[in-house]
């Protein structure tokens, strides 16, 4: 296999840890060069009943998503959007990340925490996992790594981390390019 030439960030937002009870909310793609300069970003939000989705989601992701704004965001797409099926979601998925990977081209899934994220696509987005190996470009990791050698943790800018899809996909992105940047010295 060839050495990826881009790499390809993925952020999910769901009603808690467990792909086979929870539900998936929001898939978001960050597609950058090797240097984490963004090439194309894109986020959908799943066709949920707001309500019912709520229920699922213990006190924690309940608060969380409130305050970032995914449960109205949600509750507008139903008011004011016809519904669409999760398969057609995946559909549009697969078209934004066609260009750069598919299930014979498979991309490295980067993020904060990319086995998360593609569990959760392996139940309920099969074939948007199958454009993924089974490496994985754990950002975490290479954080953990780097403030052990003494690099200065990342900060990203304020509001980062937002739990909203295409933003933690920027957040991390950022994140490995401030790691790259270290390690080069540059």
């Amino acid at each position: 296999m060839t050495a990826p030439s881009v790499r390809i960030f993925g952020d999910i937002e769901t009603t808690g840890l467990d792909p086979t009870t929870g539900a998936l909310l929001e898939v978001a793609f960050l597609v950058t060069d090797l240097d984490c300069n963004e090439i194309a970003g894109a986020s959908w939000l799943l066709p949920v009943d707001p309500a019912a989705a709520y229920e699922l989601a213990n006190d924690y992701v309940q608060k969380m998503h409130t305050k970032n704004g995914l449960w109205e965001a949600l509750d507008r797409q139903i008011n004011l959007f016809s519904p669409t099926t999760e398969e057609q979601v995946a559909e549009s998925i697969l078209s934004f990340l066609s260009p750069y990977c598919g299930p014979n081209a498979k991309a490295h899934l980067c993020g904060f925490n990319p086995g998360f994220d593609l569990d959760w696509l392996k139940v309920h987005m099969a074939q948007v996992a199958a454009c993924f190996d089974h490496t994985k470009l754990d950002v975490r990791s290479v954080e953990l790594m780097m403030v052990g050698l003494g690099c200065e943790k990342y900060k990203g800018p304020d509001g980062a981390h937002s739990h909203r899809g295409l933003d933690d996909c920027r957040d991390e992105a950022s994140a490995l390019k401030y790691y790259q940047d270290a390690i080069r010295g540059t």
